[in-house]
């Protein structure tokens, strides 16, 4: 091999241990890919079944996911000047100065500095007592910071390498190497490695999507944790086993609850077509309300993976358009404008309160509008009132119709009501019959 040749290997040989050094150096603190609550109530809760938008709107306080994930990322720069001081000596490879500051500054009240600071702070006097030989003394910069944190996981995370720096056999010299060290932690953290690999597969086998997103919580417990203990191996088990698992719901979960939704509607056409006696509203009704609760938990589990992609926590991008697909279910087939409709809600018409037994009504009458359709709120009048539509007025179904009652309306053969000049012309002393 040309000596040019071999000088760029070592060169680039040298770089590489160089970053992985600066890996236990830096900040470890999870950023916001990895919130303290992976979904919070407003994003796993059933949304009302009108709801158009995939996206869940966050109460008013509590638009960041993590409080705690806030300052991951952020320079050493904005530290005070003691922590700084502290990571400014170990990338400065003067190892006794830094050990001895970072020691130092671990006794401090842990209102002194955030989590961000107390992690960067702990790793890099850890890592200069391991330089000078002192793994128990690095031990123990872990022990002390995972006593200052407020996340939880920081707290489990910086205990585990605790443990495993208290318990590892292996001398200083070889923890000094970078990849020595790495491999160490990771054979000590290799019973949490297995539970993510172990949830992440029943949650893949899961049937349902609450037994699926279930198991991906318990992952994302373990998960988060190793995240913290070792970035580049959170990564991997993100991409490898996370984001496919995630997947799943899109990929099967979701599908299988649409198909379910589509055969509720096929149930819906055919009652409709059938005439309906008062002793059916029952069914009738019992069958639209499964609709829309069919139709509001596949948007629920739509919107939990959409909140997962957004944390690239998921891979796919489809919860969109099956959200949209589930909203479609609400719209009657082969209609531009009509939804499934319980029977029997009430309406003022003319002063009179009257009980609608449309079984399908214009949308505009309702609190349902098509996704991409900007709408006013609804105004609490059936502004169609009882036209025709469709052939779907009133059809003459034993007892539907209006029945006159104390001066009401007489019961007719289904055409409804004629309106002229914006009320109901009498003719003949009453209303005749078509």
């Amino acid at each position: 091999m040309p000596n040019r040749v071999r000088t760029c290997v070592a060169v680039l040989m040298a770089v590489s241990l160089a970053s992985a050094a600066w890996g236990q150096v830096e900040s470890h603190m999870p950023s916001k890919q990895l919130p303290d609550r992976l979904m919070p109530g407003w994003v796993s809760g059933a949304p009302w079944y009108a709801e158009r938008e995939v996206a869940a709107v966050p109460p008013p306080g509590q638009a960041n996911p993590s409080v705690f994930a806030l300052t991951a990322g952020q320079s050493a720069a904005v530290m005070p000047d003691d922590a700084r001081e502290v990571i400014r000596l170990a990338e400065g490879r003067q190892w006794a100065q830094a050990a001895e500051a970072g020691q130092a500054v671990l006794q401090k009240p842990l209102t002194e500095f955030d989590d961000y600071a107390w992690d960067y702070v702990a790793n890099a006097t850890a890592w200069a007592l391991i330089q000078t030989g002192k793994v128990d003394e690095a031990a123990g910069a872990h022990t002390a910071a995972a006593a200052r944190f407020r996340d939880n996981e920081m707290r489990v995370a910086h205990r585990l390498i605790a443990v495993a720096l208290g318990q590892t056999e292996k001398k200083a010299a070889q923890l000094q190497k970078s990849d020595v060290y790495r491999d160490e932690i990771r054979d000590r953290v290799g019973d949490r490695i297995q539970k993510v690999k172990d949830f992440a597969k029943a949650a893949k086998e899961s049937s349902s999507a609450n037994s699926l997103v279930f198991r991906l919580s318990q992952a994302y417990g373990e998960l988060r944790v190793l995240g913290i203990v070792d970035p580049d191996l959170g990564k991997q088990l993100i991409e490898n086993h996370f984001k496919p698992t995630a997947d799943v719901l899109v990929a099967t979960i979701i599908p299988a609850e649409l198909k379910k939704g589509e055969a509720i509607v096929k149930a819906l056409e055919t009652q409709w077509g059938d005439r309906m006696p008062n002793k059916e509203y029952g069914k009738w009704n019992a069958t639209v309300n499964a609709l829309w609760n069919q139709v509001k938990e596949i948007k629920r589990v739509c919107r939990i993976h959409h909140h997962l992609a957004g944390l690239d926590l998921a891979g796919s991008r489809e919860a969109a358009q099956l959200f949209k697909q589930a909203h479609d279910l609400l719209f009657v087939p082969g209609t531009k404008d009509l939804v499934w409709q319980q029977v029997g809600e009430s309406h003022m018409i003319n002063g009179i309160g009257q009980k609608d037994l449309r079984r399908r009504v214009p949308w505009q009458e309702t609190d349902i509008a098509p996704i991409g359709v900007a709408v006013a709120s609804r105004s609490g009048e059936s502004s169609a009132g009882f036209k025709k539509m469709d052939g779907d007025s009133f059809k003459k179904m034993e007892g539907d119709g209006f029945k006159k009652m104390d001066g009401g309306f007489k019961k007719m053969d289904g055409d409804g009501f004629k309106k002229m000049d914006g009320g109901f012309k009498k003719m003949d002393g009453g209303f005749k019959k078509p």
